[in-house]
């Protein structure tokens, strides 16, 4: 499991690059990019979390109730099922890079530095983990690499080049939340 999981990781750095040109054009030719994010200071300062989910999935809602109740208002559940949103653009970017192939997949995102802190796989749900991500972000997490995680453990990370990372936010963070907001 963690070999294939480090192959898988590995293809995502390989392909990243390409993903970032092809965010980067999408968003010249009039696609979604900064101009369509929430307006300046619609984000929640410091960290929040962006759950990429569906309704029909018991894990998500598990992980979205879960919030709820220990982490009240850091996490915003962001509907996959709703084609052509941000929520499925995102999600479907880190299935084709191969970042993840289910869900709950969810994102951790830095207001401040305007970066992905980290991704995490699957149902997690240890309170005093999350309290530490929240706080102190992701240690080994910086403007290029982004860590993931599958449950609480380290699988790999996800490299962006130098700039990238702005990209990346803007979807995976900005524009998802903006479409959670929206989708409720």
């Amino acid at each position: 499991m963690r070999a294939a999981a480090a192959v898988a990781l590995g293809a995502a750095v390989a392909l990243l690059s390409l993903t970032l040109l092809v965010l980067a054009a999408h968003t010249r030719n009039g696609g979604p990019g900064p101009t369509a994010t929430p307006a300046a200071g619609a984000e929640p300062p410091g960290r929040y979390i962006v759950i990429l989910g569906s309704a029909a999935c018991p894990h998500c809602r598990a992980m979205e109730a879960f919030f709820e109740e220990k982490l009240p208002g850091v996490a915003y559940f962001c509907d996959i099922d709703a084609r052509g949103s941000s929520c499925w653009r995102a999600f479907s970017l880190l299935v084709a890079e191969r970042v993840t192939l289910g869900v709950p997949t969810i994102v951790v995102c830095d207001a401040e530095s305007h970066r992905v802190d980290g991704i995490v796989v699957g149902e997690y749900e240890d309170a005093g983990w999350w309290r530490s991500i929240l706080s102190n972000g992701v240690s080994t997490g910086n403007a290029t690499t982004i860590p993931v995680y599958i449950g609480g453990r380290l699988a790999g990370f996800v490299g962006a080049r130098l700039g990238g990372m702005g990209s990346l936010y803007n979807l995976l963070c900005r524009e998802t939340l903006a479409d959670a907001r929206a989708l409720g």
